[in-house]
């Protein structure tokens, strides 16, 4: 029994480990009350079929605003079009009847699980209609301020079949300061890590005083096999800041994955190493539910799949085996 235990224990701990919550991540910043962004446009070509249909994955880009003078009442959340194999929190308004086991979806979403909002209306997961995609689609999503300068406006489109979804949320005005492209693997690491690329990034920020950084590309990737990211160099023009592409979880990484790359800011030229985070703001793993971006600071074992109690998990593992 003593033997069980001990093995159930370093399981315990093996489990905890691999509940990596965000694994591959690119985010860029600017100042909230000086210079919010008010423009995100990406090009997703959708990855292959999981090797695993019961594992769940979100792929998204996603803006929030982390801090600054309207953070309050609203808080933390996400405005993001999620791409989703499994299932999610996202509200299903129209009764898609997606076999969310086989296929890919998409749906524009509002994400916000910050325990100090104060606004009921925006908390939880909100969301548009839901929509099947297929591997190899390309998937064109654009978040936007509306001219109001209140209503954010998301849509996705296939240019494959030419069906659309959108969402559009009013958030009263809060900035947004902090984008990001995320791929996510709830509630534990995957055989193989989907592949994709994602071209044509553009971020705009408000015209006028100008965040010198805010078109250089920042990476965190999980030290987990097949997880990488690579990008090419980031051009800023004015307001404007544009990304050609970037692989995901390439099975022979480029050489620049690993090593320094050159991003060029509005102001100057900085260098990033691509696999390691080179900020200090610290990431939260989601929980396998909600794709809730950076809206709070999760423990890991929150994870429904590895977030019970270890004596409980002890017993359980000890009857099984």
């Amino acid at each position: 029994m003593v033997l069980y235990l001990i093995a159930s224990l370093i399981t315990y701990s093996l489990a905890q480990n691999i509940s990596t919550g965000h694994t591959v991540n690119l985010h860029w910043f600017s100042d909230n009350d000086k210079s919010p962004f008010v423009y995100f446009e990406s090009t997703m070509v959708v990855p292959p079929v999981p090797t695993k249909e019961w594992q769940t994955l979100f792929i998204w880009p996603g803006i929030q605003p982390l801090e600054g003078k309207t953070f309050a009442p609203i808080g933390n959340g996400v405005l993001q079009p999620v791409l989703t194999w499994g299932q999610s929190c996202a509200p299903d308004p129209t009764n898609a009847r997606i076999d969310k086991e086989k296929k890919w979806w998409i749906s524009a979403q509002y994400v916000n699980t910050d325990s100090s909002a104060q606004d009921p209306e925006r908390k939880g997961c909100l969301g548009g209609t839901q929509m099947s995609v297929e591997p190899d689609d390309s998937l064109v999503m654009i978040m936007e301020l509306a001219p109001d300068n209140l209503k954010w406006i998301q849509t996705v489109k296939n240019q494959r079949t030419g069906a659309k979804v959108d969402f559009t949320i009013d958030m009263k005005g809060q900035r947004q300061g902090w984008a990001m492209f995320v791929m996510e693997t709830p509630g534990g690491w995957h055989d193989n890590v989907p592949q994709f690329n994602v071209t044509n990034i553009v971020l705009k920020t408000s015209p006028g005083v100008i965040d010198p950084t805010f078109c250089t590309t920042k990476t965190k990737v999980q030290p987990l096999p097949g997880a990488n990211v690579a990008c090419s160099d980031s051009i800023a023009s004015e307001n404007t800041c544009r990304i050609a592409q970037c692989v995901f979880n390439a099975r022979t990484p480029s050489p620049t994955s690993t090593s320094l790359i050159t991003t060029t800011t509005a102001s100057q030229t900085s260098s990033t190493t691509l696999g390691t985070s080179t900020s200090n703001v610290p990431y939260g793993p989601t929980s396998a539910v909600q794709p809730s971006g950076y809206a709070t600071d999760v423990p890991i074992s929150s994870s429904p799949a590895f977030g019970m109690n270890p004596v409980v998990f002890l017993l359980m593992f000890s009857i099984f085996i």
